[in-house]
């Protein structure tokens, strides 16, 4: 382990760390600064980033130790004396957040572009926030914030009364969403948020293949490393779960066959999260890879005599329904 000197939020900490961490795991594990989310572990979502020196990080993939010395912001360092920072209340007031998981990383990207670049266009907010992905809200009121914070506090100079605090008729008046408040200062809880005294690991082994037959799935030598407490499979969990006919054949892992590449195959519970990663080494898959769909295109065309992806879909290709508007406009490529 080696000593790590770093400022986050204005306060000072000393910590001895190991020198494979992250800096989002020191963040999130050793401070219990939540609000820096992980969401790929892969630096390709923006849920992590955070401001190092004044400058955006993706801390899902930064060694911790690089920034001895360095001064952090967090989401958590947004909020000024209990009180929303502007470009935070205006999120808030224009419904720009859902879910709220990639906010932290979308308001601390947004900050730095609107700081650095303080008469931005909708094109230059859009290309600035183009690597934080939001998966349920969509862009375009979290592009109108940053663009009415940005006009607010740069240009106009005005401010505006924080839906809150309007007064007036309720019905036929836009309300905030009852939890943006929370998640827009990244305090809000979610499950891998939340701590627990003698609690197992989960770790998820995943296919590789995007269209394969699961012929074995071998796991004797994982299940003897120490700490490993159980693992299961497809098999020990056969329900499928599904409430639409598109998703009848549904299971919790897969089976018989992977429908994805990163459909789960196999999940270790074990005494640390390091040992649950040893162990996903040690399973033994063997696959038949079959045909995979990886286009619109594909996935029109009649299957002939290759497997389709669902195989209770009434039809020869890998369409589910056609019905109405849909199917006029793609008539003319439906075989």
């Amino acid at each position: 382990m080696s000593p790590l000197n770093i400022t986050v939020n204005g306060t000072r900490y000393e910590l001895l760390v190991e020198n494979h961490e992250t800096l989002s795991s020191v963040l999130r594990e050793r401070l219990n600064l939540t609000g820096t989310k992980i969401g790929c572990s892969q630096g390709s979502c923006g849920a992590c980033t955070v401001l190092v020196d004044n400058e955006p990080v993706l801390s899902c993939i930064s060694p911790a130790l690089r920034f001895d010395g360095s001064d952090v912001l967090t989401i958590e360092g947004v909020r000024k004396n209990g009180v929303l920072h502007d470009l935070q209340q205006k999120l808030v007031e224009h419904g720009a957040i859902q879910c709220g998981f990639c906010t932290p990383g979308m308001v601390i990207t947004a900050l730095d572009f609107v700081n650095k670049n303080p008469n931005p266009t909708i094109a230059e907010i859009k290309d600035a926030i183009s690597g934080n992905v939001c998966r349920c809200t969509g862009y375009k009121k979290i592009i109108s914030a940053i663009a009415e914070y940005a006009q607010e506090k740069y240009r106009d100079k005005k401010k505006t009364i924080p839906v809150s605090e309007r007064s007036g008729p309720i019905v036929g008046t836009s309300r905030p969403y009852i939890e943006a408040t929370k998640k827009v200062q990244g305090t809000a809880e979610y499950t891998d948020d939340i701590r627990r005294k003698n609690t197992l690991y989960a770790k998820f082994l995943r296919s590789t293949y995007p269209h394969a037959h699961i012929l074995d799935i071998d796991y004797s030598e994982a299940l003897k490393l120490p700490g490993v407490r159980a693992i299961a499979t497809g098999k020990d969990i056969p329900i499928h779960f599904g409430v639409l006919p598109i998703s009848q054949d549904e299971t919790a892992m897969a089976i018989e066959k992977t429908r994805y590449a990163g459909e789960v195959v196999a999940a270790v519970a074990a005494d640390t999260e390091d040992i649950a990663k040893e162990a996903l080494k040690l399973i033994k898959v063997k696959y038949e890879p079959i045909r995979a769909f990886l286009t619109i295109d594909d996935s029109l065309e009649d299957s002939g005599t290759d497997e389709r992806i669902h195989n209770h879909s009434k039809f020869n290709n890998n369409i589910h329904k056609k019905s109405g508007t849909a199917f006029r406009r793609s008539a003319g490529r439906i075989k």
